[in-house]
């Protein structure tokens, strides 16, 4: 059985374009939704990843629905993926 919740984030996405599914302002899961964002060149010490795979776990869920405090503006950072950009060092 599909769970509807999840069935909107299965949708294929303009791979020439970047998304991040943010944390809802409300604080509930009916909220999230895929928003575009610009690509920024990458930190000294950090990499850009295109993704291929995000898994959301519990953590997220309680990021989303505001129940701890934010430790960033975005959820899914347990990924898979290529790096297509490295930054100094």
């Amino acid at each position: 059985m599909e769970l509807p919740l999840f069935a909107d984030f299965r949708q294929a996405l303009d791979g020439d374009s970047s998304y991040e599914l943010g944390i809802p302002a409300g604080g509930t899961l009916d909220e999230l939704a895929w928003r575009e964002t610009q690509r920024q060149a990458p930190e000294p010490g950090t990499v850009e990843i295109r993704v291929e795979a995000a898994g959301l776990n519990f953590k997220d869920v309680l990021l989303a629905l505001r129940r701890v405090p934010d430790s960033g503006p975005i959820l899914g950072a347990e990924c898979a993926g290529e790096v297509v950009r490295v930054g100094a060092g």
